[in-house]
């Protein structure tokens, strides 16, 4: 106030000698030679004056929260210290706070991430990149409590701002003091908004600066941990937007869902490879089904596929995680499976559940979940159909009708998921993309078509055998020394070597298919079977 008054003399001197005042009693003060820097020491002084009132002001605002805040002595300084200083005064100090806000919150990422690294001398990129993902989860964790705690002291020093200057306004005085340069209508000069939106971007793009020096370690990891990095994020994201409105952190989201697509993508090629080594040394023997598989199973078609098993605390009829059951039950239905088949399922529920977690990517997973159903498909086919898992690494003797009845098995309880499964994928996706699942339609078709292949299969062997191991009896038979005893002996005559072979088969087939498949596949199997001997026997009898 006393650099103001000195100035306040100094200019009415000045006027009072402008407005013509030639008195012999008026005397110019600007001719005097000692007071002719007075103007400059003012400035000198003020300038002095306003750093260290905004120095200790800013100090104020750095630490500034709802535990310590000094709002008598922050309004103290601004109104009576450097409000009476100018507009340009207040301005530069916040100006000031602002870039020593930013400075901290620069400082505390350095800071966090250096305590968690193995080396003290290590840069910022060698410690983000060493750490394990627990050591680096509990670091970013750290840090964000830290980078929000920064920004709400920011938007707590704005909303005192702010209500400084609706006092200010709703003060209607002329004490002389100018208005405070906050919270005003203008974008370009709401000082405090542009701390706390400065704030916020900063954080944003230090998060997004750390995920991206961890790219090739995320698409590594396992579901969960991705999914515990992903909520870590958003929840992060959804607090600095909501403190700080208007303000989108596009560049930490796009970064998010660049690493959950590279999640994605990394995943589903080491599934491929996994499905399709477990194929090759699959030894199409049936497997018991665990508690937890069973239950996968039952949420899926129930409509709770991304409910995870952890939550659930109870499972069907009690059973405990060690129990395990001789059949995979679908909706009252059992099936007899082999390991790759559960495998399949097993994969189709984490495509289903990154489908649910990270629903941007929806699209891509219904192709992923495509790529596993068609790979089992066609793999299955060529190893059992084809024979070829007497060459694989499972080395099969011989393809028999236990491989082929729980190949029946396997196929017919991935049709019976498909409709849940498409049902658990649509929910993901928006309705325009709908049509992408008319390709499920399409592998429905074609494990149906496999599936009547392996039926026919049955018929294909017992036709091979009647057709060539048993047909040449028919030669070797004399029909009218068989005829001749009929008529002479009372006794039942036994039947012909042939027909005695094709029951003999056709009875063995039938007690190896009666424990392996349900009731309506065998009638569908044997009903095929008995058609081709009604209409093949003759005909082997009319060549012969």
């Amino acid at each position: 106030r006393h650099i103001q008054f000195g100035r306040q003399l100094l200019l009415r001197q000045q006027h009072d000698n402008e407005a013509g005042d030639d008195g012999d009693d008026s005397f110019d003060l600007s001719h005097l030679q000692a007071l002719s820097t007075v103007a400059a020491q003012l400035e000198q002084y003020e300038n002095l004056v306003v750093a260290n009132l905004g120095e200790e002001l800013v100090e104020l605002f750095l630490g500034w929260s709802p535990r310590n805040a000094d709002p008598d002595r922050a309004r103290e300084l601004m109104y009576d210290g450097l409000g009476v200083c100018g507009r340009d005064a207040l301005q530069r100090v916040y100006r000031i706070y602002v870039n020593r806000l930013l400075d901290v919150m620069r400082m505390t990422t350095r800071t966090t991430v250096g305590e968690f690294a193995d080396e003290a001398d290590s840069s910022v990129k060698a410690c983000v990149t060493s750490m394990t993902l627990d050591r680096f989860l509990d670091c970013l964790k750290l840090l964000l409590e830290q980078l929000l705690d920064s920004i709400k002291s920011a938007v707590a020093v704005q909303e005192f701002c702010t209500s400084l200057q609706q006092q200010q306004q709703s003060n209607d005085d002329n004490s002389g003091r100018v208005a405070l340069p906050f919270a005003k209508p203008s974008p370009d000069e709401d000082a405090p908004s542009e701390a706390v939106s400065s704030a916020a971007e900063l954080s944003a793009k230090s998060i997004a600066e750390l995920l991206r020096l961890r790219k090739e370690a995320h698409s590594l990891v396992a579901l969960e941990e991705m999914k515990m990095l992903w909520n870590t994020c958003l929840s992060f994201l959804s607090q600095v937007e909501s403190l700080s409105p208007g303000f989108k952190a596009t560049g930490l989201r796009a970064t998010l869902l660049s690493q959950a697509k590279a999640f994605v993508e990394r995943k589903h090629e080491s599934n491929m490879s996994a499905m399709a080594a477990a194929l090759d040394s699959e030894r199409w023997t049936q497997c018991d089904v665990s508690a937890d598989r069973q239950a996968q199973l039952t949420r899926l078609c129930s409509g709770r596929a991304v409910t995870s098993s952890r939550s659930s605390t109870t499972r069907p009829g009690g059973a405990s995680s060690t129990d395990k059951s001789p059949e995979a039950d679908v909706e009252g239905v059992r099936y007899k499976v082999v390991w790759s088949s559960l495998f399949l399922v097993e994969m189709v529920m984490m495509n289903i559940d990154c489908a649910a977690h990270f629903q941007s990517l929806a699209t891509n997973v219904v192709s992923k979940v495509s790529e596993l159903l068609r790979l089992f498909n066609s793999r299955s086919t060529q190893l059992v159909l084809g024979a070829g898992a007497i060459h694989s690494a499972a080395r099969l003797k011989s393809i028999n009708a236990k491989h082929l009845s729980l190949v029946t098995q396997c196929l017919g309880m991935t049709i019976a998921i498909l409709p849940h499964v498409r049902a658990a994928l649509m929910a993901q996706l928006p309705p325009k993309q709908h049509n992408l699942l008319t390709d499920l339609d399409s592998i429905k078709k074609e494990y149906g078509e496999h599936n009547e292949k392996v039926l026919n299969k049955f018929v294909t062997i017992v036709g091979g055998i009647v057709e060539h191991g048993l047909a040449p009896r028919i030669g070797g038979t004399n029909f009218d020394t068989r005829a001749r005893q009929l008529s002479e002996d009372v006794n039942p005559l036994p039947c012909c070597n042939f027909l005695d072979g094709v029951s003999t088969n056709t009875r063995k087939m039938h007690h190896v298919l009666n424990s392996l498949l349900p009731q309506d596949h065998l009638q569908d199997v044997f009903s095929r079977i008995l058609a081709f001997l009604d209409h093949k026997v003759p005909s082997l009898f009319d060549a012969a």
